[in-house]
């Protein structure tokens, strides 16, 4: 059921502009690429030197690397597939040992803005879903860094969109991979395809009341997104129903899928392809559906952070993310779509099959998050 002060943080988005869905064909999705302004052109860390020096310089930072002998990553996302992989490539290839601290996007970023106040740096990097809140919170404590991994500067032709710096106004987040979801996702076991929701209006049917799970709306992630996708395409008359519904709220995606991989809830919302791709690789019995309110566009970012106990691994770490071999291996385990052109990328058909599906999509930038993220109370 929604929390009492749900009342309050509703009524705060009144306040909020709408952002205007943007339609594109059925059969062709457009790229997730953000624009960038001028003023965050000119803040973006300049492109890495190519030649003799900068690779010198770089072999220094290998070098200091490996001394340093681990890198701490901070993730949203972390299949243990995925952990196994990334984890094993790193130790051969460089001969650094990756910890892992997986939790939910604002917790981690609570954990780094805490031991930036108390200078006791654990994370190196971190790796989630892009918040202009939480970027804005990590700027004021001086937790972001600025960094050029050398590969953009070395394969100058690979890269799709506007290339890796267009998350953020500032540089201070680096595109590597880019997802595209938000749509319901159901228990094929529970619902037969004539009860699939084709709109968020179905999921008011009295007969879903406590069967639906959904990404906390109150911190930032997928679910504070559906809620504005909604609310801009329905109202916010919407929500007030469906308190009826008694939605469970999660902050964990990893928990979310779960429940409704294994039956415990019919419907889940608020979750992209990368939090559910473990349980359709091995046949959970779940398919993500069109709905007729649309779906979401994004990149997924990594930051450096600053002032982290392993500076250079970190650096070596979102280097390897955006090598040929690095978005292989993350594409392989989230569904996530690669930045490389030259990684060849299939999707998961129940994914592929949505995707085709949905004609309408909230098309991610700077701009547009920040928005969404002031309606978070």
């Amino acid at each position: 059921m929604f929390r009492k002060s749900t009342g309050k943080w509703l009524v705060s988005l009144l306040l909020v502009p709408i952002v205007a869905l943007i339609a594109c064909a059925p059969k062709a999705a457009p790229t997730p690429a953000a624009p960038v302004s001028a003023s965050a052109t000119q803040a973006a860390p300049a492109p890495s030197r190519t030649g003799p020096a900068a690779d010198a310089e770089w072999q220094k930072v290998l070098a200091s690397a490996r001394r340093e002998g681990s890198v701490n990553l901070y993730s949203t996302f972390a299949q243990p597939e995925l952990r196994t992989a990334m984890t094993k490539a790193m130790q051969d290839t460089y001969g650094i040992k990756m910890e892992w601290v997986v939790s939910a996007g604002a917790t981690n970023a609570e954990r780094i803005r805490v031991e930036a106040r108390a200078k006791q740096y654990v994370a190196d990097a971190w790796w989630t879903g892009f918040s202009v809140l939480l970027v804005k919170e990590l700027r004021a404590v001086d937790a972001l860094a600025l960094f050029a991994p050398p590969v953009v500067a070395q394969e100058p032709g690979v890269w799709k969109g506007k290339g890796v710096y267009t998350i953020t106004d500032k540089g201070d987040a680096l595109a590597v991979t880019q997802t595209r979801g938000l749509w319901p996702v159901v228990n094929t076991k529970l619902l037969r395809p004539e009860e699939y929701p084709r709109s968020y209006r179905d999921l008011l049917d009295p007969k879903w009341k406590g069967r639906i799970v959904m990404h906390d709306p109150t911190v930032p992630g997928g679910g504070s997104i559906v809620f504005n996708l909604v609310r801009m395409e329905l109202g916010l008359e919407y929500w007030e129903k469906a308190k009826q519904q008694n939605i469970a709220f999660i902050r964990d995606y990893g928990e979310t899928g779960r429940r409704v991989a294994t039956g415990e809830a019919a419907i889940a919302l608020g979750l992209t392809p990368n939090q559910y791709m473990s349980f359709l690789v091995v046949g959970a019995p779940i398919k993500p559906i069109p709905i007729e309110e649309g779906a979401y566009l994004t990149s997924l970012p990594w930051f450096l952070i600053n002032h982290g106990p392993h500076p250079n691994a970190g650096r070596v770490l979102i280097n390897w993310a955006l090598t040929k071999e690095g978005q292989a291996i993350i594409m392989r385990f989230t569904g996530d779509e690669p930045i490389r052109k030259d990684v060849e990328f299939k999707q998961h058909p129940e994914v592929e099959a949505v995707v085709q599906a949905t004609t309408k999509w909230l098309v991610d930038s700077w701009e547009v998050k920040e928005l969404l993220d002031q309606t978070v109370a």
